[in-house]
């Protein structure tokens, strides 16, 4: 009887633990983009936002985060005023863009460590 009650024991441990979502185990997720993934817009935005679940990270107030837009002619377009503000990064069109499929990739790194990278994609018609 008394290993039975042991075993229990462990096992309500064992799911508590597991359970918890402590900041150390948990992982950077992209929460929102402007645009969305496999949205179709008529003109080009004016800034490209992406919204994480962790504060992003910066080494000597250097960002270490990267988005990179890739053109119809898969081509890098270029980007301005790069920003990191805590979870958010943001980028503005150099130029308007033309019709086309556009690809935002990136690559974040939160202050825990823990580090994403994905694609966003999108059309312009």
């Amino acid at each position: 009887m008394r290993s039975i009650s042991i075993k229990v024991f462990i096992v309500a441990i064992c799911a508590l633990v597991l359970s918890t979502n402590t900041p150390a185990m948990a992982h950077t997720a992209l929460v929102s983009s402007t645009p969305r993934n496999g949205a179709t817009i008529r003109v080009t935005p004016k800034n490209f936002v992406l919204n994480f679940s962790e504060v992003l990270a910066a080494i000597d107030d250097k960002s270490i985060n990267t988005i990179t837009l890739i053109g119809p002619t898969k081509n890098r377009v270029k980007l301005d005023l790069i920003r990191v503000l805590e979870s958010r990064l943001s980028a503005k069109p150099f130029a308007p863009l033309p019709i086309g499929r556009y690809e935002i990739k990136y690559r974040v790194v939160a202050e825990d460590g823990h580090a994403l990278n994905g694609v966003i994609k999108f059309s312009i018609q």
